[in-house]
Order: structure tokens, then C-alpha cells, then sequence
């Protein structure tokens, strides 16, 4: 793979090429832009809310997530809704359980599936009681 070179400024105030193998702003930028045919919408209390994808999700709020983890699944759901939303949001009252499924439900409308990293399978493999 050949890698991309973008200009950098040095300390010096000096523009200089230096490569870099993945441009991940590009990526981003190319990710928000991204149609996505019908949005996942849920109703509550009588009004309608519409979720994003759960993979454009800020990694540092999904990691860890899990239905016992309730600050985890509330900021995982606050990132999916936006900030209006989720003050709307908050004022209905669910059980904790079913948030869970709301969210397993999403990621189900978008494709995607909560699992571990190819990190962690590889890390399991290594440190893997014998």
C-alpha cells in the first residue's frame, strides 16, 4: 500500500510532506455524508424520535457499553439522539431492560451488532486459561 503524504508545519513554521497511511478525517467527513435510506425512529409517551447510526457514534461513549452499565447506556443513547432529543427523552419513564432492547433494536434497523474488537479475540486467545 503506498502511503498518502500531506503537508505538515513544523514547530519552525517549515511545510513539510509526510506520509500517512489513513487519512480518518477523510473517512469521517465521508461517513456523516453517508444517505442512509430510513432512519430508525421509536415512539415514547406519544412522541416520535429518531436515532443515528450507532456505528457513527463516538468510540470513547460505546466503549464498555452494556445493558448493566445504566451511565454507559445513557450517554450511548444521549450520542445516538442528540442533545434536544434526549432532553425530550428523559422525560418519559422506561424500564432499564427495555432501553437495552431499544438500543440491540437500532443497531438491528442500521446493521450493525455490538461485539468485541479483533483486539480483545486476540488478546483472549493469548492471555486464555490452559
Amino acid at each position: 500500500m503506498t502511503a498518502r503524504k500531506v503537508r505538515v508545519v513544523t514547530e519552525a513554521g517549515h511545510e513539510v510532506q509526510q506520509p500517512v497511511h489513513v487519512d480518518m478525517d477523510a473517512r469521517i467527513e465521508a461517513r456523516k455524508n453517508e444517505a442512509v435510506d430510513e432512519p430508525f425512529s421509536f415512539q415514547l409517551g406519544g412522541e416520535r424520535f429518531v436515532m443515528s447510526p450507532p456505528e457513527h457514534a463516538d468510540w470513547r461513549i460505546a466503549t464498555g457499553l452494556d445493558d448493566s452499565n445504566a451511565a454507559g447506556l445513557r450517554d450511548f443513547v444521549r450520542e445516538l439522539l442528540g442533545d434536544e432529543q434526549f432532553e425530550r427523552f428523559m422525560e418519559h419513564a422506561m424500564p432499564s431492560d427495555m432501553l437495552g432492547d431499544l438500543i440491540r433494536d437500532c443497531q438491528k434497523h442500521y446493521g450493525t451488532t455490538p461485539g468485541e474488537s479483533p483486539a480483545s479475540k486476540r488478546s483472549s486467545r493469548s492471555t486464555r486459561r490452559r
